[in-house]
């Protein structure tokens, strides 16, 4: 009976996990004098980082990486063929294992093509 308890204890701690949410903004580009010429349907990115312990030294960026906004961005631009991100949700998600945990930085949104406006006259 014991070793199904223990057994089951640390299942549950390896499926721990946590959703955060950073922000949610109207665009990655200023859209003054800009005009959405196509949009290309929902886009998401995604970056990843470990660490150890619940802790990330210094030492073990180049090892296990570090959390890097801007290629989760960049991943989602490209992956439509996008010019920008409109309506752009962003959030982190963080499994718990034993020893380690994983975080996710996730960016979702709208891919669109843009272009500038015509000037008035």
């Amino acid at each position: 009976m014991y070793k199904l308890i223990l057994i089951l204890l640390i299942f549950s701690l390896t499926l721990i996990s946590c959703k955060t949410t950073i922000s949610s903004i109207e665009a990655f580009t200023p859209l003054e004098n800009k005009v959405i010429t196509e949009q290309l349907g929902e886009t998401e990115g995604k970056d990843s980082v470990y660490s150890i312990f619940l802790l990330q030294p210094f030492f073990l960026y180049n090892m296990f990486g570090k959390m890097n906004m801007q290629k989760a961005i960049r991943e989602a631009i490209d992956k439509k063929d996008a010019d920008t991100i409109i309506n752009v949700n962003c959030y982190t998600k963080t499994y718990y294992f034993l020893l380690f945990s994983k975080t996710d930085f996730i960016e979702k949104g709208d891919a669109v093509k843009i272009a500038n406006s015509p000037k008035k006259r």
